[in-house]
């Protein structure tokens, strides 16, 4: 797809508050969204969404199911052929974890989705307020914000873990602090071959980051 952004240079300090993300609450709805282009991969895309559905029901059993499939026909929406996977969680507290997954040519559908699903239940059961995929996207504002800042996640990812390395290179002085706490597991599901594992990341912050820093 294409993104458009605008961007606005601010004159002075660009000032980025500290933010909590750890009460994850109770799971309030499953999302499940497929879109594909019209044409070739439109029967795979709906054994994608099927799989989807039957996983989300077995995973998350008694919870409410947002259902949404979409055929893309505009030119200029879809560049090529191809279909894609959205699956989130909501919670009663607000937070929304996500997952997805891409199909194309030589892609198993089934196996796509499933995936999908089984990863976002490894959020779920984390008790994540922030999922896998957008961790190490938070770590640079943890970083350069004004007071402390703490997120709930699952396992760090190697994206996470390479970006905490990366501040510190920048500046050694302000520490990432990373402690594991125990989940409740109020979300299990029949899928409980292991305990879910759940991470604090603190971080106190670089107190803002003004123009001309060195």
């Amino acid at each position: 797809g294409v993104v458009t952004l605008d961007i606005y240079r601010n004159n002075g300090a660009s000032v980025i508050p500290g933010f909590t993300f750890v009460e994850h609450g109770n799971l309030r709805q499953i999302g499940v969204s497929v879109y594909v282009s019209q044409g070739v991969f439109e029967s795979r895309a709906k054994q994608c969404y099927n799989m989807a559905l039957e996983t989300v029901r077995t995973e998350f059993p008694r919870i409410e199911i947002k259902e949404e499939y979409n055929v893309i026909s505009d030119k200029y929406q879809c560049f090529r052929d191809g279909y894609n996977i959205l699956v989130t969680a909501l919670t009663d507290t607000g937070y929304i974890l996500a997952q997805n997954a891409v199909g194309g040519k030589g892609t198993d559908p089934e196996a796509m989705a499933r995936d999908a699903v089984i990863r976002l239940q490894d959020d779920v059961r984390a008790e994540a307020c922030v999922d896998s995929q957008m961790q190490d996207q938070l770590i640079i504002f943890m970083f350069l914000a004004i007071g402390s800042s703490k997120i709930k996640t699952g396992p760090l990812t190697m994206h996470t873990k390479t970006a905490i390395h990366i501040c510190n290179l920048f500046d050694d002085e302000v520490k990432f602090e990373i402690r594991e706490v125990t989940c409740s597991e109020k979300d299990s599901t029949p899928r409980q071959n292991s305990k879910p594992k759940s991470f604090i990341i603190e971080c106190s912050g670089r107190q803002g980051f003004y123009r001309g820093d060195g």
